[in-house]
């Protein structure tokens, strides 16, 4: 069977690393030996990534508004290849993903029920964020979703799962897998395709912003809301910090105690659950960082209720 190859890439303000991830895509074909195209979309960057885009001979669309879900549409629909691959724009195939795509390629071209990819790895480097929370993530064998940083299944796969939910400002990829798992689909991640994620948080202020951005899908309506365990916890965090205050306002030794090994038990069973994979090491390593996931996500909690209360009290209401 013919198989072709479509590499979809949204991108926006991403000069610094498209080069990369669409030479090392271009060095991928040159040693499979299948033919493939890279279709960038463009979200009205204002740097020279179209420009570098085009320059390497890449496809590129150019779209103002609408979601990374609606740029990922947009890709998939302009593909002319019968296999589709979303990858992120800071996100780099290896040559141990050149050497095992044959063998998923092969099996996707059947149009069997699958959908897979694998997590991305952190690069190289002792950065405590990439050594334990994203490295652990990579190695994380759990095949619940995948994520759109790299995700692949067949061109007719995709339109039967309907595409991505372009109403989801985040989270596209795993409302996307969880329609895909009630119509049969398997979720497969395979190790062995192994991509570089080039734009990991490398600091604490990074960390937060990226985890209060991931949260907004989760916050966006409270029937995703009271779903996520991860919002769920999150309140949680909310609730322990505010009776930790009144704690010190009151100057109440238990309840400042109380509230203290609540929040130490929270971390420590957030990241027992997330990492029941790793060594007790990383497993208390990664308590503390989910600390700071847990400031991200209830940022994205405090950010939704100031839309919600924005729509109910719009300006010039009251007057």
């Amino acid at each position: 069977m013919f198989q072709k190859l479509s590499f979809v890439i949204p991108a926006l303000n991403e000069q610094d690393s498209i080069d990369k991830t669409i030479s090392s895509i271009k060095s991928s074909l040159d040693a499979t030996g299948y033919p493939g195209e890279i279709i960038v979309i463009d979200h009205n960057s204002r740097d020279r990534t179209a420009e570098i885009a085009e320059k390497l001979r890449a496809t590129v669309i150019r779209h103002t508004g609408g979601t990374v879900a609606t740029l990922r549409n947009i890709g998939a629909r302009r593909a002319t290849g019968n296999i589709l691959i979303f990858i992120d724009a800071d996100v780099t195939v290896t040559d141990e993903w050149a050497r095992n795509i044959p063998r998923v390629i092969n099996e996707l071209s059947e149009n069997k029920k699958v959908i897979t990819g694998s997590h991305c790895s952190p690069p190289d480097g002792e950065n405590v964020f990439h050594r334990y929370w994203f490295s652990s993530l990579a190695r994380d064998p759990r095949d619940t979703h995948l994520g759109t940083g790299h995700m692949m299944l067949s061109a007719q796969n995709f339109e039967t799962i309907g595409g991505f939910n372009e109403s989801l400002a985040t989270g596209e990829d795993y409302d996307f897998c969880q329609r895909a798992t009630i119509l049969g689909f398997e979720i497969k991640n395979d190790p062995s395709l192994r991509v570089i994620h080039e734009g990991f948080p490398t600091t604490i202020k990074e960390f937060i912003k990226r985890e209060k951005w991931h949260g907004q899908g989760d916050a966006e309506s409270f029937r995703n809301a009271i779903k996520s365990k991860v919002v769920i916890g999150s309140a949680f965090f909310i609730f322990l910090h505010l009776t930790l205050f009144l704690g010190f306002i009151t100057q109440s030794g238990p309840v400042i105690s109380a509230s203290l090994l609540a929040i130490v038990a929270l971390l420590t069973l957030s990241s027992t659950i997330k990492n029941r994979h790793e060594s007790i090491r990383i497993i208390v390593f990664n308590a503390l960082i989910f600390y700071l996931y847990y400031i991200g996500r209830s940022a994205s909690l405090f950010s939704a209720l100031g839309k919600i209360l924005k729509r109910a009290n719009p300006v010039g209401k009251n007057k």
